[in-house]
């Protein structure tokens, strides 16, 4: 996890972020609604750290498949090439 910001994760810092408004309404004293939109802020930035997450995730296995793929190509053309010395 990234642990720029004071030692803390983002994670550990979104946590605190909602327990404090949760617990006190914010440093302001926020109203119910201001509360809410902010929870909200908050769950929208946690659900694009994930998309980001399994965009990342996915691309790596595209990128794995097709590794794959070369490797079994590459592996078929060798045994190709191997067997055919060996007739000749």
């Amino acid at each position: 996890m990234n642990k720029g910001v004071a030692g803390s994760s983002s994670a550990e810092l979104l946590a605190t972020f909602c327990d404090n408004i949760l617990k006190k309404g914010g440093s302001e004293r926020l109203s119910d609604e201001a509360i809410e939109d902010s929870l909200e802020k908050v769950l929208f930035c946690e659900f694009l750290c994930l998309s980001s997450h399994i965009f990342a995730l996915i691309k790596c296995l595209f990128a794995f498949c097709r590794l794959l793929s070369f490797w079994l190509q590459t592996t078929a053309n060798f045994l190709k090439n191997k067997t055919r010395i060996f007739t000749i």
